[in-house]
């Protein structure tokens, strides 16, 4: 099919944390180009992917999620800056919300109410117009019943964001209902020429999701307790007769948090490397030697020096 024939545009997926845009981006990319956590701030910076059909060239943004306004720092102002500059770029603005959690909002007579749904969502957030969604997504729909989907839907449609006809529930991770979302997304859109290759996936460098990859099995095993001040840089990737041979810091603020990712005898090191290991080489189908060093950092998330120093810039 000619390009002339097909749908292009910028798609930005936004919203609070864990409502699954990072899941529906791998999904919709067919491969995983985000990392995915069940923790706040697992996306620090918008991701971008691009999915190419007959019938469309989708660039999908993968911005950060809502943070509290409390939250202060170069860090959290870089947060603020990606979320923004995905939405002012995007032709199409996906807000995601997760059901379950505005299900969970219920009052003590299981009555879903306006002011707790803002509360949810921060309504200061959406005085800004640039956070005027195109299109609302419900995710996790397999995990709730048809009639609390419908009185979801009927609030934030009739209560809070009256001017949006599109709601689309999906299941990010069985990907029931995205089909139905691609073609909303099409509908939306123009006709023009590709903006990428045809076989164009990511920006992502390599040393950028190795570095990402490291922080997901950080995440993922790292109790509560430890900050999501923890953050990665690879700071070498080469290759020698078929091994790769990548080196990642792992950044932590406080010399005790030093001690928490490193674990007993370096036994949490040990398997943050693992996992990490072992996923690299599934994903690029060659023998990895991963070597990772903790470094204490003091409050880098306040200061551009520190956010410099994990690859940022504001």
């Amino acid at each position: 099919m000619n390009q002339e024939k097909r749908k292009i545009g910028y798609i930005t997926l936004y919203g609070p944390a864990n409502a699954g845009k990072s899941t529906l981006a791998n999904k919709l990319l067919g491969k995983k180009v985000s990392i995915v956590s069940p923790k706040p701030q697992t996306t620090r910076r918008r991701i971008i992917g691009v999915r190419t059909t007959d019938s469309s060239q989708l660039v999908l943004i993968d911005a950060p999620g809502f943070f509290k306004k409390t939250d202060r720092g170069e860090f959290f102002k870089f947060l603020s800056q990606e979320i923004i500059q995905g939405l002012e770029s995007a032709d199409v603005k996906i807000l995601m919300l997760d059901v379950t959690k505005v299900l969970s909002l219920k009052t003590d007579d299981q009555e879903l109410t306006e002011e707790s749904i803002y509360n949810y969502l921060d309504k200061q957030t959406f005085l800004n117009t640039a956070y005027t969604p195109d299109i609302i997504v419900l995710n996790k729909i397999d995990n709730i019943n048809q009639r609390d989907l419908l009185s979801v839907i009927g609030i934030l449609s009739t209560k809070i964001f009256t001017s949006v006809t599109s709601y689309i529930p999906i299941s990010a991770k069985s990907g029931e209902g995205i089909q139905t979302l691609v073609k909303e997304i099409e509908d939306k859109l123009e006709f023009g020429e590709l903006l990428y290759p045809e076989d164009y996936i990511t920006e992502e460098s390599d040393l950028q999701f190795a570095a990402e990859l490291v922080r997901e099995k950080a995440f993922m095993l790292l109790s509560q307790e430890l900050p999501y001040s923890l953050a990665t840089n690879c700071i070498e990737w080469t290759e020698e007769k078929g091994l790769n041979k990548i080196m990642v810091d792992i950044l932590v603020e406080k010399d005790s948090h030093k001690g928490i990712v490193i674990g007993q005898g370096g036994s949490m090191l040990k398997k943050i490397g693992e996992q990490a290991r072992l996923e690299l080489e599934k994903i690029y189908g060659e023998k990895v030697f991963l070597k990772l060093f903790v470094k204490v950092e003091e409050n880098w998330t306040l200061t551009k020096q520190g956010i410099q120093k994990i690859g940022l810039s504001i």
